[in-house]
């Protein structure tokens, strides 16, 4: 097996039990609560000054929430001891139209690394993407390194792969996009009330984009389903991702319809981790594919 670190980092969404299993890493990012910086944004909550139920419970209680992307600190503090050890890194990251880390990565610290490691490879990934879509780019690239795939032939494959792995996601309520900045106070207030409900995706360019909009969340799940179901229809890889954002009841609602009603041959159970989650809130849910690539939306 090849020496390759292969991280994502708070966007990834990838349960601790999933990253052991397929030995991922990953960079943390930060949390800002009522102005105050509070820990790192975690995906080992057991192990932090919050827990996921409690994170999703300062967005219930109305909090001031916002993200702030990788610090250097954190790159250089992690990256310099994998490096140390004699391993190469691949970091997946979060679409940089969502954040700015992955520039920090490759326009600072990746240059000053290899200076230093000038033996090591760095190569860092801009996804394009988000949420369980992004972490299982992470798992797909684990899976390869662990089957022998040098350094060359993994970067390869996500290049060429980029486009294949799609999110949908819908929101339990507009208050938390709205409150993130990404719809106007009056849209979620006319939203709410008359139960919309968005449905979207991470396009070609890795920006958020609503494709549909229903009424009610029975919709919402119907269209998540069906978007699943056709991506993967011709798909070498059958399986689904299912994130939550503590709502584990429709999760388990998601999966069971998944294998029933789709070509899913396994559905993986992770959460909408902390950057996501302020973003969409409570109740969020999002389904991660592998299959056709994602369509170019004007």
């Amino acid at each position: 097996m090849s020496k390759i670190i292969i991280a994502g980092d708070s966007c990834s969404d990838l349960t601790k039990e999933i990253r052991e299993k397929w030995n991922i890493e990953y960079y943390r990012m930060g949390i800002v609560l009522n102005g105050t910086d509070t820990k790192y944004a975690t995906l080992d909550f057991e192990e932090d000054q919050y827990s996921f139920k409690r994170l999703y419970d300062w967005m219930r209680e109305g909090n001031k929430m916002k993200t702030n992307q990788v610090l250097a600190d954190e790159y250089f503090e992690k990256s310099r001891k994998w490096l140390k050890e004699g391993y190469d890194i691949i970091y997946i990251a979060c679409s940089s139209t969502l954040s700015g880390s992955i520039n920090t990565f490759n326009t600072i610290v990746a240059p000053k690394l290899r200076e230093e490691f000038p033996e090591r490879k760095i190569f860092g990934f801009d996804s394009l993407n988000a949420a369980v879509a992004q972490g299982f780019m992470c798992v797909r690239a684990a899976e390869a390194r662990d089957a022998g795939k040098s350094f060359e032939e993994i970067k390869e494959m996500l290049e060429k792969e980029i486009f294949k792995y799609n999110f949908y996601a819908t929101v339990a309520t507009l208050t938390y996009l709205k409150n993130a900045g990404r719809i106007t106070g009056a849209k979620a207030f006319f939203g709410n009330l008359f139960h919309k409900r968005p449905v979207f995706l991470s396009d070609r360019h890795g920006a958020n984009t609503v494709i549909k909009t229903v009424t009610g969340s029975k919709n919402s799940y119907n269209e998540l389903i069906n978007l699943a179901k056709a991506n993967i229809a011709n798909s070498e890889d059958k399986r689904v991702f299912v994130g939550h954002g503590d709502d584990m009841d429709t999760a388990l609602m998601l999966k069971d319809r998944l294998l029933k009603e789709t070509e899913a041959k396994e559905v993986i159970m992770s959460i909408v981790g902390p950057i996501t989650g302020v973003t969409c809130g409570p109740g969020v849910v999002v389904v991660g594919t592998f299959g056709e690539e994602t369509p170019e939306i004007k």
